[in-house]
This record gives C-alpha cells, structure tokens and sequence, in this order.
C-alpha cells in the first residue's frame, strides 16, 4: 500500500463527522491542511466554498521557531476578511495580532511575560495572545457581515501536531460559543483508548510523553470534541502520537522563547532529545525551568540541585540555589531545607561584591524573607526585604530592576498585613523614583495599590482618584481583563461616597469586561454589587462591598484548561 493510498484511508473516517456538521446553518469552515496535505480534505474545502460556505485552510502544524503561527493561521482567515468588511472590528487587538504576526513589540511593552526568576508560568502576554484571538473570533461571528449567524466548524485531522497554545484557544472558543462551535479531531484508536483510560499505566512514558497524554487527555475530555477514532491501520505507536513535534534548534534563546510562549511540550522534547549540544547548565536552567511551569516541582527541584551539584563557579551555584530554595518554600513548603539551602549559597559568596553576586545575594535575601514570611515571622521578613534592596540598590539592568520592584512590592505587604496601611502606601509610593516609573504598564500596577492603600489609610476621595487614573491606563492599554478588577472596585469606592448611580454604572462596565474575558466569576460579582446598589436606599445595603484587594496581578487561569487527571496545573 502506497502512502497515498494510506493516508487516505486514514482520512476516510473524517468524512461522517464532517456531513453531520454541515447540518444545519452555513458554515464558517476552517480546515487544518497541515500535516497530510490530503487531497480528499481540500477537495471537501473546495466543495463547501461552491456551496457558498466561507472556507480556509490553515496550517495546524505551524513552525517551532515562531511559537504562535498555528494559532495566527487559524485567526488569519477572519482577519483578512475584516479589514475588508469591518475594519472597525480590528480596533482594541492591534497589539495582539501584530503578535500572532511575529512583531511582539507593542504587546510587549503593555503585558508582563512570565517571570523566570520567580518561576511563576503566569504570563499575561500570553494570556492577552489567547484571550484576544478568542474574543476576536467570537467578536467576528458575531459582527462580521459574511460571517454572522454561520456555525464555526474548525478541522484538526492531527491532533498530535497541534501545539498547546492553539489547543488552548481552540478549548476556549469550544466552551465560550457552545453549539454554534464544532471541532473535529482525528485520532487512531490506540491514541483514543490511552487517553480516554483513567487507569492507563504512565510509568513506563519518558516525561515528555506523559506530559503531553496529560494535557491532550484533558483537552478531549473537557472541551468535548468530535473525535473521530480510525480503522486500524490508523494505529500508531504510542509515543508518536502523543510526542510529534518539530524539533528546536540547541539554542538556548530559541527554547527558553518557546518556554515563555507556553509551548511547553515542545520544549520538553527538544530538552530531553539525546545528542542535545546545549551546555549541561544552559540545560538545567531551561529544563528546571519547564518542570516548574508545567507544575512538576519535584523533577524541577531534582534538576536545579544538579546543577547546583555541577556549578563552575559560586555564582552560578548561588543562582540555582535561589530556584532550589524557591521550590522548597513556596511549591513544596520545606522551609528549614530551604534556609539551610540560603545559608550555604550566602556563606559561598560572602566574599563577593561584584554586581553578579550582589544580585545573587539580593535574590537570596528575598527568599529568605518569604521563608520568615511563611513563618509569621513578619518583621524579620522585612528586615531582609531592607537588606536585599540595599544589596541591589547600585546594580544596573533588568533583572535587577525587577527585583527591586519585588523587594519594594514585599516591604510594602509585609507593613499592609501588620496592620500598619500608613506605613505600606509610604514605602509602595518609592515606586515612584524607580526609572521608567511613567510608563502605563507600571503606572496601572502602581495606581492599583495606591487606591487600595489610601481606602485603607481612611482616604475614600483620594482613592477613588488614583483608582480612575487606573482605569484610563487600562484605556490606555486595552487591558479589557484588569477592566473587571479596577471598575469593580471604582464602583466600591464610589458607593463608599454615597455616589450610588455612578456605584451602579461601573459594577455594570466591570461586568461587561468580565463577560468579554469569559471571566464568569467577576461578572457574578460585578452583577451582585450592580443589583445591591440599585436597590440600597441611601446606601445602607454598600456596606458588605469590599475591594478585589490590593494588588492588581491576577492567576490568568482562565487560559488554563480544567485539570481531569489531578496533575499539578
């Protein structure tokens, strides 16, 4: 049997499910050519365009190097069709798409990236990446003249190429749209029957492996897919199912941007590959680094001390074991290995003043102060804040600078949670000597904490102004998310004045972000507050409102699919 031949009876299976969608209103039809280029399924694209269904073609296999090409080839069709329709449909994600297109530069200078230093996966560029194309493609079903009132039929006929991020957004839009969303997979049967079996062994996968059965298995299961199980000549070993992917290069930037990007996977693969060329400690950082963001705290710890075990020199010692006792207090709650771990690094560069090891040594600071913290031991928490922010007080660049804002951001909580609101909003207001302090991206976390602070110190009025200068940055920004946080809590501080109509109209525009975000937690909270107000005679039913709290930064878990297996998310 030729290869032809094969694939197209591999396809044939497809054809049932796709007559059965096709039922019904037109269609918005996106067909994932790539990777088998079948002659049938484009032949079926052909079809469904004579009949006047709008159809494309996207490339479901993208390209490794550029992280968000598959989900930019499944948004391109709509995008293309609007600035001929409804150009106006394109205001509000021009930072996003330019994204999708490969120029990160506008988004990047709006939305904060995942912070390796504190091995935090949360990443709110890429969270805006998936939330905008979602709400692009809902936006355009909705308004889109050539589209309105079509079903959305999207056609992945390989689901193991399909990268996480355009599973993501496709679980999104599968669970935001219901019915009027089909998506179609293939799968061969060992495939399906390894992911759909709860009692499927995994201890024989490599890690990569069993990662990636995990988050396909979730995916199939919570956003209920037509899947399609083939004929047995469909079958396949399973790991080449659930490990196909294109391999990166052994380039320490090319990984760690799939990393940032949420393609984990891929990164796993390229990491545990044999014959990789990377340096032993670039590739324990990037591969301890994968494991903390897919949640694997255990193999991430197991990979740090090694490469604390195989430093060249104390500083790179003393940085693998800020990651260590990172891991050991705030994943795994081990808060006297994770002092012994600081106590160590510090004694091996105390002798150090260079900037490097300043920054070590700061970083070392901080974590020792979340070790006190975790103790209750606040004020010896504080103390060493003071110390590591006097540490890096003269180092220049970056990382530093985070830091710093991370040292100020603690001292402050740390006086917040003492009681001590005065004390808190006096040390948050050094935000304002750090350079770039104008810039809207920090100006909307600073306001933020500068409304709550002065509601706390008793300064209703002046809260309520810090917190309206907030809200135009996210104006300023088309932060639609954050829109739901800072309106809410605008309607907060504007009841807490008696101003009971204006209370009302910001509950219902916190609402209205909340809704466009798929955020349904918010927008019930938003809903609540709205009908208290409308409803409380000369306030006296505000009282129970409360500020979202005190910091703007938010989990984005709702790009997160719901975990079925019980695997760390």
């Amino acid at each position: 049997m030729n290869a032809d031949t094969q694939r197209q009876q591999m396809a044939t299976p497809l054809m049932d499910p796709l007559e059965r969608a096709l039922e019904g209103r037109p269609l918005v039809l996106l067909v994932g050519a790539d990777p088998w280029r079948l002659p049938w399924l484009e032949a079926f694209a052909a079809r469904q365009r004579e009949s006047g269904d709008m159809v494309a073609l996207w490339d479901a296999a993208g390209d490794p190097l550029r992280p968000h090409s598959a989900l930019a080839s499944l948004v391109a069709p709509f995008q293309s069709t609007v600035a001929l329709e409804a150009p106006e449909l394109l205001i509000g994600f021009g930072p996003e798409l330019a994204a999708l297109a490969g120029d990160d530069g506008p988004l990047s200078r709006i939305a904060l990236p995942a912070s390796e230093r504190r091995l935090s996966r949360e990443s709110e560029f890429n969270f805006r990446i998936l939330e905008a194309s979602v709400r692009f493609l809902r936006t355009c079903l909705a308004q889109l003249p050539s589209a309105s009132g079509r079903k959305l039929l999207v056609v992945a006929p390989a689901i193991d190429r399909l990268d996480r991020l355009t599973l993501l957004a496709l679980d999104q839009l599968r669970r935001s749209e219901g019915r009027s969303v089909t998506i179609v997979i293939g799968l061969s049967n060992e495939a399906y029957r390894t992911l759909a079996d709860d009692d499927e062994p995994e201890r024989h996968l490599l890690g990569v492996e069993k990662e990636r059965r995990r988050f396909l298995r979730d995916f199939i299961r919570t956003t209920d897919p037509e899947v399609v199980k083939g004929p047995s000549e469909w079958d396949a070993p399973q790991a080449a199912i659930l490990a196909e992917f294109p391999n990166l290069p052994d380039e320490p930037g090319a990984i760690l941007r799939a990393i940032q990007a949420g393609q984990l996977d891929v990164a796993l693969a390229s990491l545990t590959r044999p014959c990789s060329r990377l340096s032993r400690a670039e590739r324990s950082r990037l591969l301890g680094l994968t494991h903390a963001y897919l949640g694997n705290f255990a193999l991430a710890l197991d990979v740090y001390e090694q490469a604390r075990v195989e430093a060249e020199d104390p500083i790179s010692r003393a940085r693998a074991s800020v990651y260590v006792a990172l891991l050991l207090n705030k994943r795994l709650s081990e808060l006297d290995r994770a002092q012994a771990v600081i106590e160590t690094a510090m004694g091996e560069i105390s002798g150090l003043i260079d900037g490097n090891a300043r920054l070590e040594r700061a970083w070392l600071f901080n974590v020792h102060a979340l070790v006190h913290f975790r103790r209750r031991e606040n004020d010896a928490a504080f103390e060493k804040c003071r110390e590591g922010l006097a540490e890096v007080k003269t180092v220049a660049g970056s990382d530093a600078m985070h830091l710093k804002v991370n040292l100020i951001n603690n001292m402050s909580t740390l006086r917040e949670v003492s009681g001590d609101p005065e004390g808190a909003l006096l040390i948050w207001q050094r935000f304002q000597k750090l350079s770039g302090a104008g810039d809207p991206l920090f100006r909307k976390v600073f306001l933020f904490r500068n409304a709550a602070l002065l509601d706390a110190c008793g300064r209703p009025a002046d809260a309520y102004e810090a917190m309206l200068d907030c809200w135009r940055e996210t104006e300023t920004l088309s932060d639609v998310f954050h829109q739901a946080y800072v309106g809410y809590d605008l309607g907060v501080l504007a009841a807490r004045l008696g101003q009971l109509q204006r209370a009302e109209r910001w509950f219902e525009r916190a609402g209205e972000a909340a809704v466009a975000c798929r955020n349904s937690d918010a927008a019930a909270r938003a809903k609540h507050a709205a009908a208290l107000v409308a409803d409380a005679p000369n306030g006296i039913a505000t009282t129970n409102l409360g500020l979202t709290g005190s910091k703007l930064g938010r989990p984005f878990h709702l790009i997160h699919i719901p975990p079925i297996t019980g695997a760390s998310q």
